[in-house]
């Protein structure tokens, strides 16, 4: 039983090796948002929130998964076209920087209560509502009223 102890702190110890320096990575690409660089930071953020949802989910981390699942699926939206990375998501990914850094530290300190992230799961939510369409350009706008068009047919469909 001792040794099943030791393997699980060596690997909760390397999770938040990795995850520490995961998250300057997310940090820093969050940053790197809008700019010229946007491409590849949205690849890096993609990756860096792949990998640490599934380290997360590896080691019993659920909850923590289960955050990065939404973190991953706006990346993706924002990949895809679908979602601008404008200040909106810059800000939205900085809060969600502080929450999974907050979150890992608590794993250093050994603390039993996870951050609080009803919050900051909600604004991701709303940046994963289409605000552009797009048949042959990823740039045009569609306005709230549209979106909620959009969703209301999806719904009536169902």
């Amino acid at each position: 039983m001792g040794k099943k102890i030791e393997l699980e702190q060596e690997l909760l110890a390397s999770f938040v090796d990795d995850s520490l320096e995961a998250l300057q990575t997310f940090e820093k690409s969050t940053r790197a948002l809008g700019t010229e660089g946007t491409e590849e930071a949205l690849q890096d953020l993609f990756r860096t929130a792949h990998n640490l949802k599934g380290a997360s989910m590896c080691i019993g981390l659920e909850p923590f998964g289960d955050f990065l699942h939404t973190v991953e699926d706006v990346i993706q939206s924002m990949i895809n076209g679908v979602v601008l990375p404008d200040e909106r998501v810059v800000a939205v990914f900085l809060a969600a920087h502080s929450c999974m850094s907050s979150w890992v530290g608590s794993l250093l300190t050994n603390s039993l209560i996870p951050p609080t992230t009803e919050g900051v799961l909600k604004d991701l939510r709303a940046l994963g509502t289409p605000r552009t369409v797009s048949v042959t350009e990823k740039s045009s706008v569609v306005s709230e009223e549209s979106a909620r068009a959009v969703e209301q047919e999806d719904e009536s469909e169902e």
